[in-house]
Formats: structure tokens, sequence, C-alpha cells
């Protein structure tokens, strides 16, 4: 079993990278996918500045033993793994993970997405993925997603910062 508290409480301590589009070096603003997505989320009139959340990489932001654990539990190999921050008052809109190295990816294999909710229960956080809704979740436990590029979102109407950790693998 992963212990995700300490790794939690250190991540509480630091900077990651925020992604919002007042930060943009983090968002693929120039692939075709991306562009998509926002004049979706235009269309609907979409209130951006709502819009932020923090990811935390291994090896950079966090040890790299818990994705090595987490690689195992699920039997496939990691392409990427990170931890998101969604603080309160902040959301993930709408969207699907558009990501520039998905062709190198796919050279690897058939590709597979997790999510394990790594915090207890709170008030107010939710994720919902494709037609699936989250609240509530205990610590531990793991979601398998039908699609790596399902259409997601995570909103924070709590008082605590929501942690999630993701795993895109193949075998």
């Amino acid at each position: 079993m992963i212990k995700w508290k300490p790794i939690v409480d250190m991540l509480l301590l630091l900077d990651g990278e925020h992604v919002s589009l007042k930060h943009t070096n983090n968002i693929p603003i120039g692939n075709p996918h991306f562009v998509e997505i926002m004049k979706q989320l235009e269309s609907a009139k979409y209130d951006f500045s709502s819009v932020d959340w923090i990811d935390y990489y291994p090896s950079v932001h966090f040890d790299n033993t818990c994705v090595d654990e987490f690689s195992k539990l699920v039997d496939h190999e990691i392409c990427r793994a990170w931890i998101s921050r969604v603080d309160p008052g902040k959301n993930a809109p709408w969207h699907w993970d558009v990501d520039d190295r998905e062709t190198e990816f796919l050279k690897l294999g058939k590709l597979k997405r997790w999510t394990c909710f790594i915090t207890e229960p709170k008030v107010g956080h939710s994720l919902i993925i494709g037609n699936k809704g989250f609240y509530n979740e205990p610590a531990g436990t793991i979601y398998e997603w039908p699609n790596y590029r399902e259409w997601h979102c995570a909103a924070n109407c709590g008082m605590e910062p929501q942690f999630l950790f993701h795993f895109l693998g193949f075998k």
C-alpha cells in the first residue's frame, strides 16, 4: 500500500506547475486538439478566472518510489504520472488531456490510465470522468479510465486542497 499522506503533506509546502490561462507555459496552446477544447469552452461562455490547478511531477516534486509501486500494482509500465492539486474555489474544466508526446507513447503499446484518490474524502471535492462522478471516495481508491483520452473535469467547492494521483501506462 502506498503511503500518500507524507507525499501530500510535503506537496502542501511546494510550488508545483500551475495550469491556467495565466500560466500558459504548461498548456499545449498550439496543439490543434487544445485549440478545439478552448473553442468549446469559449462557446459555453466559461469563466476562465476560476480555472487553475497545480501539477506535481515525480523526480521533480516528489520521490519516484510511489510511481514505481503504482506501476507494479496496475501491471503497466509508465508513460507519465503526476499529482494534481485543485485549490478551494478553483476547477479544471471539461477537457481531455492533450499530450504532445501521445504519438511517441502509442508506439510503446496500448495506453491505459488510472486515477487514485490520495487524500481522505473532503466536502466539496469532485471529479467527473466521462459520465461517472466521484465524490467522497476513500483514500487509496483507484479508478481505471474507460479510455485514456476520456473527457473529464474536477472542481473544489470545499475548504481544503484536493489531490489526485494520475498514471498513464502501457503494456
